[in-house]
């Protein structure tokens, strides 16, 4: 059991770990070079902050080097909306919390159980 609750915490940790260095593809439909954005042709937009990378044909680009019409992917970088004319951050996505999963000797039924005595009667149709 305590190898379970091990392997848990081990798959959730890296499941988080994964999700805050994921990175994004897609094709670029513009760039905003004054606020940093690269929006993409599927709408999603990303501004670039310290530490944001883009590459294209696998091969690593600066900012200034990206074009339209181009794929890229995008690692690090801080996804964005435009609202009211300006770029607004997405809040974080909390990571999950961690989970503990027990044995129970008792099984737990789910919720109550209902039962009619007796044989069921066919219900007429007036």
């Amino acid at each position: 059991m305590r190898s379970l609750a091990l392997a848990l915490t081990l798959t959730l940790g890296t499941t988080v770990a994964a999700a805050q260095s994921a990175s994004d593809a897609g094709t670029i439909l513009r760039i905003d070079p004054p606020s940093r954005v690269v929006v993409l042709e599927d709408g999603r937009m990303y501004r670039a902050v310290a530490g944001s990378s883009f590459r294209t044909d696998d091969r690593p680009v600066t900012f200034a080097g990206l074009r339209p019409g181009t794929r890229v992917v995008v690692e690090s970088a801080e996804p964005v909306i435009y609202r009211q004319g300006r770029y607004i951050a997405l809040p974080a996505v909390a990571p999950p919390a961690e989970v503990a999963i027990t044995a129970s000797a008792t099984p737990v039924l789910p919720g109550p159980q209902h039962s009619v005595p007796g044989p069921l009667a066919p219900l007429s149709h007036r």
